[in-house]
């Protein structure tokens, strides 16, 4: 006769207590995460990928159906999580969030989303057979942890902890259902929730493997019928997947980071898991970028060893019955194998953002380990339970220690570079930040740092914008030259020559400039704005209104772009069109932009309409705008 195992090495079982005392613990959670991560609500967008994701989406332009369908069927900078994007045009649109005014309210989703999703995890442990002070400290864990921050305080990262809400609900329905009387109700929500999970970010493709720990963990019957029952998982997981490989190998994203050769990545592979297992117990060095570099240290070999142990420990485990510690590492592994970087998708080895579910698995070990040193040691309770309790504190410390790097995108990548100084994104991106706020002293000389590591003609392009908005025009003509010498088929440096040339009154070498960087990238609404403007000095006024409404469609919420189209209609005596056009920019006109109702006053004076010209020129006028002779005199 076999001997039975040891019972602390079984799932505890589900004995409930009562509603009032696990609500309060709920309670608690959701308050200390919210005044954890009160602070990015005071914070702005950074210039890392919320520039693509919100602040220029076009897909955020209108609520319509022509632009909700494009959500679905377009990615966003390489990444297919439409319900991410649909829910910052909520924002947008229904919550009326004014992207031109910063990111602030934008973090509220985050919050919330995040909050919840701390109390979601706490009412899950439960299910998973933990008690209740239990699973607060590992649902606090997962709330408070500095490896959160990312996810919660950088704006982009909405789909983390939106596909972590609707994941995170599928299991807890998973955990307490399945043998439920009205099972086939609660399996039709959890499809919706998994098919929801995946379209907010392709990480959820892990679900039905997480769904067999859980199987595990509780000891489930592994027959046909329990796996019939994951198939349509199983099925949506493909199809995100499909859809997200897709998507990143259009836009080549796949290829970003591939310094490496593969046996190489399979190294780096085992060096980010033994990372990722390190900063579970303590994060050190945490930076918004984790850079490659080449050759590859020879530190990343150690992680070799390290994986070998952690999968000699889950075989251990197994082998023993240990099921409790060896769920919670088999959650982690199920949900951190495809964000190993393998593929090298990405500028970055790691990130912390990839741990957002995978750290729910080790936040189960840490949880169960303390109930059990709490149970086999009676007389050290207190200590233990302080011990804990110190251990907590100590981690939201760090968080709040931390988070003040995502204030802005200086603050951002003034960080980064400490952490990595030879790494050239972080200047590259200070760069641009000091660009966009009309810095362009300090933007050259991030720029000149980033070339001192190495030579890069979209650096070059960066810096030859700053030295024209310095009016330092024959350095930025030498710097597009040298860009164009690196590289060739980069579109926006031909567009940047262009301008060049255009200031100079070089029109041939400038229109030549821009036709090559628009047949290299159409998607450049500057280029279009570039050509049409020397169109319109040159008297070509139908192609001018070509490259306008070219620039609309990309960028249909810019007032000026109508204005110009209005201008050219106009100069072709055709006030009926150009009529829509001034009416659609003084709706978009923000900065009390005074030749936009000059022009309308115009318009109306071609129409016959003199009254409606009358109220438009005093309102030009009282903007500052000087009119025209000719107008005045018919407005008498």
């Amino acid at each position: 006769m076999k001997p039975s195992p040891r019972p602390a090495t079984l799932p505890l079982k589900l004995t409930p207590s009562p509603l009032p005392y696990h609500l309060i613990l709920a309670l608690a959670i959701a308050v200390i995460t919210l005044l954890t991560f009160k602070p990015i609500l005071q914070y702005d967008f950074v210039n890392w990928d919320d520039d693509a994701t919100i602040q220029k989406n076009q897909y955020l332009h209108r609520w319509d159906k022509e632009h909700l369908k494009a959500m679905f069927t377009n990615n966003v900078n390489g990444n297919y999580n439409p319900l991410t994007i649909l829910s910052f045009a909520i924002d947008v649109h229904w919550l009326g969030y004014d992207i031109e005014k910063g990111g602030q309210p934008f973090h509220r989703g985050n919050w919330i989303l995040h909050t919840a999703n701390a109390v979601i995890v706490f009412f899950l442990l439960l299910a998973l057979r933990l008690p209740g002070w239990a699973a607060f400290f590992g649902a606090l864990l997962f709330g408070i942890h500095p490896m959160r921050v990312e996810s919660v305080a950088w704006v982009t990262e909405r789909k983390d902890v939106l596909f972590g809400f609707f994941y995170l609900l599928c299991l807890l329905i998973y955990a307490r259902t399945l043998e439920s009387p009205r099972r086939w109700l609660w399996y039709g929500i959890m499809i919706l929730l998994a098919i929801l999970s995946g379209l907010s970010k392709i990480q959820a493709v892990s679900l039905p493997l997480s769904m067999l720990a859980i199987d595990y963990l509780l000891a489930r019957k592994f027959d046909l019928k329990l796996l019939i029952v994951k198939l349509p998982f199983f099925f949506i997981s493909l199809a995100i997947g499909l859809i997200g490989v897709m998507m990143l190998r259009d836009t080549k994203v796949l290829d970003s980071g591939n310094l490496y050769s593969l046996p190489e990545r399979l190294v780096t592979g085992s060096y980010t898991l033994a990372i990722y297992l390190l900063k579970w117990l303590w994060p050190y060095e945490m930076s918004p970028l984790y850079a490659y570099t080449h050759p590859m240290p020879g530190k990343y070999y150690l992680g070799i060893p390290m994986a070998i142990a952690f999968f000699a420990i889950m075989g251990w485990l197994y082998k023993k019955g240990h099921r409790p510690i060896l769920f919670g590492l088999l959650f982690f592994f199920v949900n951190i194998i495809f964000m190993l970087q393998v593929l090298s998708a990405g500028q970055g080895l790691l990130a912390d953002r990839f741990t957002y579910m995978a750290y729910l698995g080790l936040f189960y070990v840490s949880a169960w380990t303390l109930h059990q040193l709490y149970l086999a040691k009676p007389t050290a309770k207190y200590f233990i339970v302080g011990i804990s309790g110190l251990y907590a504190v100590a981690l939201l410390g760090a968080t709040r220690a931390y988070m003040p790097i995502w204030k802005n995108g200086e603050t951002l990548w003034t960080h980064a570079m400490k952490i990595n100084p030879q790494a050239q994104t972080p200047y590259n991106n200070r760069g641009n930040y000091h660009q966009d706020h009309h810095q362009y002293e300090q933007a050259i000389g991030d720029f000149n740092k980033s070339l001192a590591i190495k030579e890069d003609g979209k650096i070059y392009n960066d810096r030859g914008v700053a030295q024209f908005y310095l009016n330092k025009l024959d350095k930025a003509l030498e710097d597009f030259n040298k860009g164009i010498a690196l590289n060739p088929d980069y579109g926006p440096l031909y567009v940047s020559r262009g301008s060049i040339y255009g200031a100079k009154n070089q029109f041939p070498e400038a229109l030549a400039d821009f036709n090559r960087g628009i047949e290299l990238d159409s998607t450049q609404e500057k280029a279009y704005l570039n050509r049409g403007l020397l169109h319109y000095l040159q008297g070509h006024y139908e192609l001018a209104i070509k490259d306008h409404s070219s620039r609309i469609r990309l960028l249909p919420g810019e007032a000026e772009t109508y204005h110009q189209r209005a201008m050219c209609y106009n100069l072709l005596n055709m006030p009926d069109k150009a009529l829509p056009d001034l009416n659609k920019a003084a709706s978009l006109d923000k900065r009390n932009f005074g030749p936009i109702y000059a022009e309308r006053a115009k318009t109306y004076l071609m129409l016959g309409l003199k009254e409606a010209a009358k109220a438009d020129a005093a309102k030009a006028q009282s903007m500052g705008q000087q009119l025209d002779a000719s107008i005045l005199m018919q407005l008498q």
